[in-house]
């Protein structure tokens, strides 16, 4: 197994579960036979310790993230605190088995995410991808989060209040039902009214490591650019102007709906904007996309993979 251990920087983040297997990447000296052997699924859940604390974002679509973190020697019952990015089930969906196997971490997330029932229409039909509610209703380990805020010293959940940039074109496809609006004759069941989802229930984890900051954002549908402008305006309320060493996620940018240009532009501003930062990517990314970043940004862009660590 060859995991990225923490050295002076006290930091490493490890992908648990991804859509992209180690075996889909041509440079095989790269990974090892543990990564090799590792799940895969449409679903997204990374663990990092920093300091002595050991965390989790999202858990992925299923059981999936557990079943790899075993293989990887990685105990979910250690695991000090998880944090919800949003509420599809793609990242929500291993909650469940989560709370099987950890009985103590507190679990953040936005105080918007149980406002919702999301919907998807990205395969034809409208179907559901909302995470369980119920399993965070009245659950005295949930901590709804309504604005940025430092949890420590080192980890900050930032919300995304910046739209100065185009949001994912792949989001038209996503609608929500407030769950707040009842129906006017008094039948419990919610009004199947459906809106385009804003995104107000994405949150982003940010962490101060002695080499900079690291932005998680598990799908950025509020688009990379908004989201690393939002975690600096966050961060320079207390800090200086901060030293963005990664942004570790998927993109949400897709063929068909993405164009070459856009890529470009992105590829261009995050270069020009924060020369010292790499691009981790792979979920919710198309493969070609992903191919454009890596062509566009050279060795400042990295594709990640079920298995994938770095410090």
């Amino acid at each position: 197994m060859k995991i990225q251990k923490k050295m002076k920087n006290n930091f490493f983040f490890l992908i648990l579960a991804d859509n992209n297997a180690a075996s889909d990447f041509s440079d095989t000296d790269s990974v090892s036979l543990t990564d090799v052997n590792l799940g895969t699924e449409h679903g997204l859940s990374i663990y990092f310790e920093i300091g002595d604390k050991k965390y989790l974002i999202d858990t992925g679509l299923t059981s999936l993230f557990a079943d790899n973190a075993k293989k990887l020697g990685i105990n979910i019952s250690e695991i000090d605190a998880l944090f919800l990015s949003h509420g599809h089930n793609d990242h929500c969906g291993g909650l469940e088995t989560f709370l099987k196997l950890n009985d103590h971490a507190k679990i953040y997330a936005s105080s918007k995410i149980l406002d919702y029932s999301y919907y998807s229409s990205s395969y034809g039909d409208r179907r559901d991808i909302s995470l369980n509610h119920l399993l965070l209703i009245n659950n005295p380990r949930f901590q709804s989060i309504a604005n940025s805020i430092w949890l420590t010293q080192d980890i900050a959940l930032v919300k995304i209040d910046v739209d100065s940039y185009s949001f994912p074109k792949a989001n038209t496809l996503l609608e929500v039902v407030n769950n707040n609006s009842k129906s006017t004759d008094g039948d419990e069941n919610f009004n199947k009214f459906y809106t385009k989802d804003k995104f107000d229930h994405e949150i982003a984890i940010v962490l101060r490591t002695k080499k900079g900051f690291v932005v998680f954002s598990p799908c950025s549908h509020n688009g990379i650019l908004n989201i690393l402008a939002s975690a600096e305006r966050f961060i320079s309320m207390t800090d200086s102007v901060p030293n963005f060493r990664a942004f570790v996620g998927g993109t949400h940018l897709k063929d068909n709906f993405d164009s070459k240009k856009d890529i470009l532009l992105i590829s261009n501003t995050l270069t020009d904007k924060y020369p010292n930062m790499t691009l981790y990517s792979g979920h919710c990314t198309s493969v070609h996309i992903l191919e454009l970043f890596s062509e566009f940004m050279g060795e400042h862009f990295q594709k990640f993979y079920s298995g994938f660590s770095a410090i």
